[in-house]
């Protein structure tokens, strides 16, 4: 009756959890109207934290707990120490804890939550309004956006996806015979560089691909590779603590630096199977229910930049390869929608760059290409010859996975290999856009997906704002706002805090900068659309959303209705944010 009745408003704190757990021990789906988890992050995103997002270089992470947000907007202690007592490691039960002091620990739960309500919506009233004319409030982002957006997400993970056990055994049996094999060349070609079979007592050993200390010793005292700052660096830039690193990064480098070396490659694969496979197959069987569904959480407040994250499972990274063994409904048809360069075109709005605006009408990615690799496609177009066209491949390094394709199997067919190298072209041109729009640098590029020198790809990055160069403004006006007035804004209400930028962190906050109101909107964009679009599919009984990943949304629709839902589903999520000047195209 209770969750029924309209007229009652259910204020939660973690809403999300309390509604999960009383749905499955008594089938009633509560409403909720207010979360002050949900409004703690709507004031400050990095919840009493400091302003880097992550504890690298010492930052402090932040909490939306009850506890935390009682002590920082009614300064109250923690109530929770009246019963750490009974409560001696994480392994002991709350039945354990006296019946009173329950009772008396949930009263506190109960009268600062609704005291937190009061306080939040004032302070959220209070906030500076947005610089911009037409951008929401943190406050109407809350209440328009967010807590319907939570209630739907419940729902969705309460009925949850189903799964093909019988298919997630298959791919976990091929993932790990493969996993085996390179496991075995590893380890022989280990020992083909001199990797010692006996250890200082004398006793065998044997190479462990897994092992920080087998790769160390592998890497720096076998094969005598020398840890340098570069090594010491990831891809994105930030330094790597270690002083013999052995992660996906540097083995990347290595990789560059001796390219005739199989032991990378195989090592890359190794890591990126291996976490494939405890990521995306074990965790999802493990967390798989009594009726065979998985019922991921997805969470409204853990990135700093507004995005929708996902845990146990995380739902928003499934492999391809593992797509196999998530079903729709009975005799449901799967359906996954998504945008078409999201970001791309939330830049173009904000910039309101016209060559930008331009590009998202046609083959965004196709004309951007153009535009950064003008010379090297006059010269491809320029090319009669294989010859000719292998010699560019050998002078742009760009093009290198192409020329490496090439000396493996020689192309035979000149049209072939010309259409290989422009769509090189296209697909290099994607982490160039979508990285200066986060922030990315020419580094991180030239060491990452480019695979060239580091001022090749500033040319690139340079050549790319010449053509743009609203969208570098708007980038440059990003950094300053920080500067100027410590907080960035999101069309769709999000704000990015910054108490103070200090030299030490100066890069790695102007690079959130950067990042945020693209990220926070795009994401928003496609809330906004599963929110719109699950009481539709509900109502009209033509399916229901499955998940949401960024910019997309998977659902299973049922097949006597299909085209109706697929054209309410293109209406809906190309028509939730109207510009005239772009559209989001699905």
């Amino acid at each position: 009756k209770l969750a029924d009745n309209d007229n009652v408003k259910m204020v939660f704190h973690n809403g999300d959890f309390d509604v999960r757990v009383a749905y499955y021990n008594t089938t009633a789906l509560f409403k909720i109207s207010y979360d002050t988890m949900l409004s703690d992050y709507a004031l400050d995103e990095r919840g009493g934290g400091d302003d880097l997002e992550g504890t690298s270089g010492g930052t402090k992470v932040g909490s939306h707990r009850l506890k935390s947000s009682a002590r920082r907007y009614l300064y109250v202690p923690d109530w929770e120490l009246d019963i750490k007592k009974w409560l001696p490691n994480s392994k002991v039960p709350y039945s354990n804890i006296p019946r009173e002091m329950l009772y008396q620990y949930l009263a506190y739960d109960v009268v600062y939550t609704r005291r937190l309500r009061a306080k939040h919506e004032r302070l959220l009233l209070d906030l500076d309004p947005p610089r911009e004319p037409g951008y929401w409030s943190p406050h109407n982002n809350l209440h328009r956006l967010v807590l319907p957006a939570q209630n739907e997400i419940v729902r969705m993970e309460i009925e949850g996806i189903p799964i093909n056990r019988t298919e997630a055994s298959r791919v976990s049996d091929t993932m790990q015979e493969t996993l085996s094999g390179l496991a075995l060349r590893i380890r022989t070609r280990a020992l083909e560089l001199g990797f010692p079979t006996k250890d200082k007592e004398g006793k065998n050993r044997h190479f462990n691909q897994r092992s920080f200390d087998d790769l160390a010793e592998l890497f720096y005292d076998v094969m005598k590779i020398k840890v340098t700052k570069d090594l010491r660096t990831a891809l994105d830039g930030k330094p790597i603590d270690t002083e013999r690193p052995t992660g996906k990064d540097p083995i990347t480098k290595m990789r560059g630096m001796f390219p005739d070396e199989p032991l990378f490659d195989d090592l890359l694969k190794y890591k990126t199977i291996d976490k494939m496979h405890s990521t995306y197959v074990v965790s999802v069987v493990e967390n798989s229910m009594w009726d065979g569904n998985v019922h991921g959480e997805f969470c409204l407040t853990v990135t700093r930049t507004g995005r929708l994250s996902s845990k146990k499972p995380n739902l928003q990274n499934i492999d391809p390869e593992t797509k196999s063994f998530y079903e729709p409904d009975q005799d449901d048809i799967f359906c996954n929608s998504d945008y078409k360069q999201l970001e791309v075109r939330v830049a173009a709005v904000y910039s309101g760059d016209k060559n930008l605006i331009e590009a998202t009408r046609g083959d965004i990615h196709g004309v951007i290409s153009r535009e950064i690799f003008e010379q090297i496609y006059q010269q491809a177009d320029k090319a009669e010859t294989i010859q000719d066209l292998y010699h560019l491949c050998l002078v742009h390094k760009v093009l290198s996975p192409v020329e490496r394709v090439h000396a493996t199997k020689p192309y035979t067919d000149f049209g072939s290999f010309h259409k290989s190298v422009k769509k090189r072209l296209r697909d290099a041109a994607k982490p160039i856009i979508f990285g200066v729009i986060y922030g990315r640098e020419a580094y991180s590029l030239a060491n990452g997906p480019l695979n060239c020198s580091e001022a090749e790809a500033q040319r690139y990055i340079n050549a790319l704002f010449t053509k743009f160069p609203d969208l570098h403004r708007w980038l440059e006006e990003q950094k300053r706002m920080v500067a100027d007035y410590g907080w960035i804004e999101s069309f769709s209400g999000r704000r990015r805090r910054f108490n103070m930028v200090t030299p030490d962190f100066q890069n790695r906050i102007l690079k959130q900068a950067i990042n945020q109101p693209v990220q926070g909107a795009a994401s928003d964009v496609c809330l906004m659309a599963f929110t719109k679009l699950a009481p539709l599919l509900r109502e009209q009984n033509l399916g229901r959303p499955l998940l949401l990943v960024h910019d997309a949304i998977g659902f299973s629709l049922h097949k006597p209705t299909l085209d109706a839902a697929l054209k309410l589903i293109k209406h809906t999520m190309e028509n939730v944010f109207v510009d005239s000047r772009v559209k989001y195209e699905v």
